[in-house]
């Protein structure tokens, strides 16, 4: 039956208008005041990219450049100076058991300073084809295949592949698309570490909608939003990595089981996405929520450090909760909202306010409901399952029902969804001088059953379609119209694992935060509140390959902020304040993978002296958030020998100043020595997590004899000659 769909539907979902750069026809106005605006469409491309240039069928970009675009898949793809394929990749199908590799040459059909278009024709005397690609000036590269059968002809499309071959240096590591239920508001505790994997044997998996594949400096990413058009999507043999002698090939084999394509044609749609988007610019920029300088740490804890802070729902109470719109809850008047407004500014934060993408309240500002329900709502109706019955965010929303839904699920595919959206953010920074966007719930949302979307009976019949492509218009059009208002408005995600192609537009993203699923060993929040063994929140043990992918900035071109899960308030923080030796352990290890791995935390959730100590170093050595972060420390210049055992290690480097971290993540006590080149020497102790860990440097060697303790680390300033 699901086959049968397959094949009805291709006609329906083909090329959708998804290719189009020309601006959407105006829709009926039913007089809401963001209706119809074009806030964020430009003609030109926002900082820090640059407008397309095509020379000789070669595209440059920012960060990427893209050869023989006239290729129906470029010859080669190089980002930040690197060639990302060892051999030109290969697009293969057979009709009528003929096999065909897709060779013909393209005619650019459009070019401006935001996208360039390439269309390909080819024919027989069964079937035409159409191949049309574009390329957008952050390095997205979209593609849509159309085969239509001739009068009276019938084709049968046997099989149908693309392949990648990645130089064997550059796809070190893959990371898959993760799932977020959004019934259950969780991720699926056994799927989550395991998608992420070192690429040192073949892998292979049933459709995901991103396929990430990459080493610490750059990447590319797969994408596909739907199996609509493929054949058996979900049997574990349709992606596969595959490491040979002279590439590692990925194959995406669309078509297995041969299908007789309708008359109205079969359409095939997919996207590639180059990492970093945009160069990656260290900053000191933190993110913090506004209730910690009123009661957990001082301000002068955050003193030389630029601090946005988010309103959360339970201390920055608002009507709309995922709107950034500044009106009060019925229980609240405008002046005591205001009033905690001008508060947190007079602490020095930049203001943002909580919002959410995938959800909105049953309230809106102008009771746009009532017209835009049928559009923007992903299921039928307001009263099928709701996203969310929390007593709070129903109380700030007026939801008097607590078998209503707060916050109802949303298909943000439509025009109107994305005017509305960038308008109150557009409003907001005008009205109220908010600084800033945190999108809660932006993973991507699969439950489009909204009659208006093209896939919803696809996906009602339990088919796939994530709106990646839409996402990333609705916040390309947020960063462009923002950060045209203000230059400093920080555009923020948070969502269970990151899309890449979702990201591009993006300054901050909050990840970590779904690791606690991987954390928790009972499921019952029972034992979770009463055994120190139903949730262990070792972050030593979360492997390095997923930090390296998960929390690289670099590759990422973005700052990333890790969340910490040490002490949660819903299962373990009583415990964890009655064993505070325990929770400074794993606070202080969590402490030590951030150093280790180069990545800042969210100051929350961690024993609060722990947390001081972990911000009173950021103060003291500001140098090193921008300083040079090299994880093997005997490229380093410094060092002459060392013998660690299982200890990690990295040093930070700038300027002549040098910072060197060796860490213990092991259950047990480690030795170890350091031998410095004469360029280098030990001179002070910055940190030593646990007393009972020994360090001596002896001069007349240069040379630090270390014995660390259990899950404990070790952070040394260096003495450069």
């Amino acid at each position: 039956m699901m086959l049968k769909l397959y094949i009805a539907l291709w006609v329906n979902v083909a090329c959708l208008g998804a290719l189009a750069t020309a601006a959407p026809e105006p829709y009926p106005s039913y007089g809401y005041t963001w209706e119809n605006n074009n806030l964020g469409i430009t003609d030109t491309p926002p900082e820090p990219w640059l407008p397309i240039s095509v020379k000789a069928a070669n595209c440059r970009l920012l960060t990427s450049r893209y050869l023989n675009i006239q290729s129906p898949l470029p010859e080669q793809l190089e980002v930040m100076g690197v060639d990302l394929f060892a051999k030109a990749p290969s697009m293969v199908y057979s009709v009528n058991q003929n096999p065909v590799q897709l060779n013909v040459k393209g005619q650019i059909t459009e070019q401006d300073k935001n996208h360039v278009s390439i269309e390909f024709k080819d024919e027989t005397a069964d079937y035409a084809l159409t191949y049309t690609s574009t390329i957008e000036f952050d390095g997205l590269f979209r593609a849509a295949l159309k085969i239509v059968p001739k009068k009276n002809r019938k084709c049968v499309l046997d099989a149908f592949s693309l392949n990648l071959y990645f130089k064997k240096d550059v796809a070190k590591y893959y990371s898959r698309f993760v799932a977020y239920d959004y019934d259950r508001m969780r991720v699926n505790r056994n799927d989550l570490i395991s998608s992420y994997g070192l690429l040192d044997r073949p892998v292979k998996f049933s459709f995901y909608p991103t396929l990430w594949m990459g080493n610490s400096n750059v990447g590319l990413e797969w994408v596909c939003e739907s199996d609509i058009s493929w054949s058996g999507a979900r049997q574990d043999n349709h992606l596969f990595i595959t490491p040979e002698e002279e590439w590692t090939r990925f194959t995406a084999s669309v078509i297995q089981d041969p299908r007789v394509i309708p008359e109205t044609g079969y359409t095939f749609e997919y996207g590639l996405y180059p990492t970093p988007a945009k160069p990656y610019k260290p900053n000191r920029t933190y993110f913090v929520g506004t209730e910690h300088l009123k009661k957990k740490l001082a301000r002068s804890a955050f003193e030389g450090l630029e601090l946005y802070g988010l309103g959360q729902p339970a201390n920055f109470p608002k009507r709309y909760v995922p709107l950034p719109v500044m009106e009060p809850p019925d229980y609240m008047d405008q002046e005591t909202l205001l009033s905690n407004l001008n508060e947190v500014k007079e602490n020095g934060l930049k203001f943002i306010p909580y919002g959410a993408l995938y959800a909105l309240s049953r309230r809106l500002p102008q009771g746009e409901w009532k017209d835009y329900a049928p559009l923007w709502l992903s299921r039928e109706s307001m009263d099928d399952i709701a996203f969310s019955r929390n007593r709070l965010w129903g109380k700030q929303a007026g939801v008097d029902d607590e078998k209503k839904g707060s916050l109802l699920y949303i298909d943000i595919t439509s025009k109107s969804f994305k005017d509305m959206f960038v308008w109150y953010y557009a409003d907001s920074i005008k009205r109220w001088g908010i600084r800033g966007c945190y999108l809660d719930l932006s993973s991507p949302n699969v439950l489009s059953m909204n009659n208006h979307n093209p896939y919803a009976e696809h996906v009602r019949q339990g088919g796939l379609y994530y709106p990646f492509f839409h996402q990333r218009e609705l916040l390309k059009r947020l960063y462009i119209a923002c950060k045209s208002l203000d230059s400093e408005f920080l555009v923020t995600q948070h969502s269970s694992k990151i899309a890449y192609v979702a990201a591009g537009f993006t300054d901050l993203f909050l990840c970590g935060e779904s690791w606690n699923m991987h954390f928790k060993k009972s499921a019952l929040v029972k034992d979770l509140r009463t055994k120190l063994d139903a949730y262990i929140p070792d972050y030593s043990e979360i492997p390095d390959h997923v930090y390296e992918m998960e929390m690289n900035s670099k590759v990422k071109g973005m700052n990333l902020e890790l969340i910490p899960q040490v002490s949660r308030p819903v299962f373990n923080k009583a415990l964890m304040d009655e064993n505070p030796e325990i929770h400074q352990e794993y606070s202080e290890i969590l402490i030590a993978m951030a150093f280790l791995h180069n990545f800042k935390l969210w100051p929350a959730s961690l024993m609060t002296a722990t947390l001081e100590q972990y911000l009173a170093v950021q103060r003291k050595y500001e140098w090193f958030r921008t300083a040079g972060h090299v994880k093997d420390i005997t490229q380093s210049g410094l060092i002459k020998s060392s013998d660690l055992n299982a200890m990690k290690s990295c040093i930070y480097l700038l300027d002549g100043k040098a910072l060197l971290l060796l860490v213990n993540p092991t259950g047990g006590p480690l030795d170890g020595t350091v031998c410095f080149t004469s360029k280098a020497a030990k001179q002070q102790t910055v940190w030593n997590s646990k007393a009972k860990s020994l360090v001596d440097f002896d001069g007349a060697e240069n040379r630090l004899s270390v014995s660390l303790q259990k899950k404990s680390f070790l952070l040394l300033e260096l003495q450069l000659q």
